[in-house]
């Protein structure tokens, strides 16, 4: 259900009819141009936006594979997001406090770094840094954190 108290218009991410899966997620939401604010060419999880020199944090959200229409390898993106480290490069707490996180940790949202930067609204969180989208933290609809949090809490399969 959505906030009452945030105007419908605000969300920037809300695809009707969300399912909890990885592949209704990876493309309705992970994936659009509403999530990212951009071209997926441009933004920080591209190509060039995940490279050690680019905006990103390394995490490419467009790897492609020319046999898939479309061109996204469903399987390479998940390797990149299910029980793989973050270096989490926009903490600005102390080096103890700066600890890498999974970006996500399957059965734990709250442990997830995937999960935790779609749910804060702020570009300035010490220790994760800007909120997702960057364009408009805090823009994701309840519908879709909590198909998030469902599909992380419940093992986040790859289906």
């Amino acid at each position: 259900m959505l906030d009452a108290s945030v105007p419908e218009a605000s969300y920037v991410v809300c695809p009707p009819e969300l399912d909890a899966s990885f592949s209704d997620l990876l493309n309705r939401v992970m994936s659009t141009q509403a999530s990212c604010g951009t071209s997926m060419v441009y933004n920080c999880h591209s190509p060039t936006g995940a490279t050690p020199t680019g905006t990103g944090n390394l995490l490419n959200l467009a790897l492609a594979d020319s046999g898939v229409e479309g061109g996204l390898d469903p399987a390479a993106i998940y390797a990149e997001l299910v029980n793989h480290a973050s270096t989490n490069y926009q903490c600005t707490d102390p080096p103890a406090v700066c600890k890498s996180i999974q970006r996500v940790a399957p059965g734990d949202a709250g442990g997830s770094l995937l999960y935790i930067k779609l749910t804060l609204k702020t570009t300035t969180d010490p220790h994760y840094g800007e909120g997702m989208p960057l364009s408009a933290p805090g823009s994701i609809c309840p519908e879709a954190l909590d198909a998030f949090k469902t599909w992380i809490d419940q093992g986040a399969q790859m289906n």
